[in-house]
């Protein structure tokens, strides 16, 4: 996986947690205060990741910026990035084998 794309999921599942942990009833004021700062601050940081990524040019790093951070399917990317369904389905295919062979 792409060094960008772990981090980022690493950010979205520490929000995941802390959002739950912030429902907690046993969770006293301070560790409410405390919870809620970290949220602050992993929420200021994807928005600043998401920035971030937004500017890499490659169409390998179009492609998964709109999958994996927008969340759209790869027929929008293909329409909005002007190429055919197959060309991003299979681009999409080769550039998960590359990640999938640089994390062994």
């Amino acid at each position: 996986m792409s060094f960008w794309l772990k981090d980022y999921a690493s950010l979205l599942e520490k929000l995941e947690y802390l959002q739950f942990k912030l429902t907690d009833p046993e969770l006293n004021e301070q560790g409410k205060q405390d919870t809620e700062s970290q949220l602050q601050f992993c929420v200021e940081r994807k928005a600043q990741f998401e920035q971030l990524v937004s500017k890499f040019d490659s169409l390998e790093q179009k492609i998964l910026y709109r999958k994996y951070v927008e969340g759209k399917t790869l027929e929008s990317i293909a329409s909005e990035l002007k190429y055919s369904a197959n060309y991003i389905y299979n681009k999409h295919s080769e550039i998960l084998k590359i990640l999938r062979f640089y994390a062994k």
